[in-house]
């Protein structure tokens, strides 16, 4: 027998996977993690709008236009990559809203299955009151909604 002290078993913190998440935030943070990607195509067309009117008699292909493509290409895989494990978060913690298992998420990879989730997720209260996955939060806070912590003042 040992002498030594059990330590005693803990499970992983597992952060942005941990808490819940309501409605309002859920939402804002499906149109967060859209933004960039909006933004970024925004600026594409613009700028291919001004290019084609700039080179309308001129039928060979640009040069800028070929750099632009080859950025919004680079912002946008770089943008899918580091956004996914939000994206899942997200699902994941509105899960646990409604006291559903997480392992649910696995559902966005189906066909229809995707929308009807998102639009359960969306719609469905959470529970009232403490669930399996904690304490309610409170989805009205501005601080909450914006996906911060309140300041110490």
């Amino acid at each position: 027998m040992d002498d030594q002290p059990t330590q005693p078993q803990t499970q992983p913190n597992l952060g942005m996977f941990k808490r819940r998440m309501g409605r309002l935030a859920f939402l804002l943070s499906i149109v967060y993690i859209l933004a960039p990607f909006l933004i970024v195509a925004l600026l594409q067309f613009v700028v291919h709008f001004a290019l084609a009117s700039s080179n309308s008699g001129n039928t060979n292909p640009n040069s800028l236009s070929a750099i632009i493509n080859i950025i919004s290409l680079l912002i946008g895989i770089v943008g899918v990559v580091l956004l996914i494990p939000v994206f899942i978060s997200s699902y994941v913690r509105r899960l646990h809203d409604v006291n559903q298992s997480g392992l649910l998420v696995l559902l966005i990879f189906v066909p229809l299955a995707n929308l009807i989730l998102f639009l359960f997720l969306l719609f469905v209260p959470g529970t009232a009151g403490a669930n399996e996955y904690g304490n309610p939060v409170d989805s009205y806070n501005y601080w909450v909604v914006m996906g911060l912590k309140k300041p110490l003042l």
